[in-house]
């Protein structure tokens, strides 16, 4: 009796911290089966995810370059114990008139896993975008997920959304083979993605004035005039990488900023409301124009703070997702 007395006067002294490493580490589990969910569909996602469930309690650290190796036995193990079940029969083309059945699953976990690595000749095969990482072959293989290859990848997704919704699908191509191909004048790059020279040209002005590319003078007479110097276009992958982390940083102090005008700007009325009589009985204290107050000021508050939480997870994959 007095050790549990110890033990309960214990854990009142006690304090807790959170263990951000493995939070981090859960969250970027997240993230990855997101990312396999748009890249394939729900049953990968879901069958990548049973995948991480596998590896993240043996990983200590984000920045641990891969993760440690799993069979075909473990995933099968935990395939059959995962609730509800995960169904690949959609994943993949029946070979039989009898289709795929709840007891292919083995057999299309196995095909998944090699297509996921890109050991697959009908796969990706783009190892710096896999999913998995495959060593060995037939029943002795096995495979890891490799943290830091994927971490760029799905930083470089993050990039390219960026642009995309910014600028346009147009700028997601030509600054995809600027980044691939290196420095190039506009009639190259018009050339390489389809379009004219004044295209071209319109999308590397807005691709500049937004910091997504850098130019480069190539003069052709010494005194540097502009119309006898070539400029060649390029990305700075760093620097965009620091220029998207800033601009983050902004638009979360604009969100934080428009979020404490909006509590200033209807201070009487929260106040009201935290008031405890009318915690107890709102009906009877707030008119009929104090509750459309409150709840158009509930769904601008909350509008900012899943625009915030959405900053937040970007931000950390610019930061740390690749160390």
């Amino acid at each position: 009796m007095a050790d549990a007395g110890f033990a309960a006067r214990s854990q009142r002294n006690a304090f807790f911290r959170i263990n951000t490493e493995r939070f981090q580490i859960r969250w970027r589990s997240e993230v990855l089966k997101e990312y396999a969910r748009q890249r394939y569909n729900d049953q990968i996602a879901e069958l990548y995810g049973v995948i991480l469930g596998l590896v993240d309690p043996d990983t200590d650290l984000m920045t641990e370059p891969e993760s440690r190796e799993f069979s075909f036995n473990e995933l099968t193990t935990a395939l059959a114990t995962h609730q509800p079940p995960v169904d690949l029969t959609l994943c993949f083309p029946p070979t039989a008139p009898g289709g795929w059945t709840r007891d292919s699953t083995g057999p299309l976990a196995l095909e998944a896993c090699k297509v996921l690595a890109g050991s697959d000749s009908a796969s990706f095969g783009d190892s710096a975008t896999a999913l998995l990482s495959q060593i060995g072959d037939g029943a002795s293989a096995k495979w890891f997920v490799p943290w830091r290859a994927l971490g760029g990848g799905v930083k470089r997704a993050l990039v390219e959304r960026v642009i995309a919704d910014k600028l346009g699908p147009q700028a997601v191509r030509c600054w995809r083979i600027l980044d691939a191909k290196g420095k190039l004048d506009e009639k190259h790059l018009a050339r390489l993605a389809f379009l004219s020279v004044k295209e071209a040209r319109e999308v590397i002005g807005r691709l500049s004035a937004s910091a997504f590319i850098e130019a480069q003078e190539v003069p052709r007479s010494a005194d540097r005039a502009p119309s006898r110097t070539f400029f060649l276009w390029g990305v700075h992958y760093e620097a965009v990488i620091d220029t998207l982390i800033a601009h983050h940083y902004k638009a979360l102090a604009n969100l934080q900023a428009q979020k404490k005008y909006q509590l200033e700007q209807r201070k009487g009325l929260v106040e009201k409301r935290e008031r405890t009589d009318v915690r107890e009985d709102p009906a009877k204290y707030l008119t009929k124009r104090d509750k459309e107050g409150l709840e158009e000021l509930d769904k601008v508050l909350e509008a900012l703070t899943v625009a915030e939480m959405r900053l937040d997870g970007d931000l950390s994959v610019l930061r740390g997702f690749d160390p």
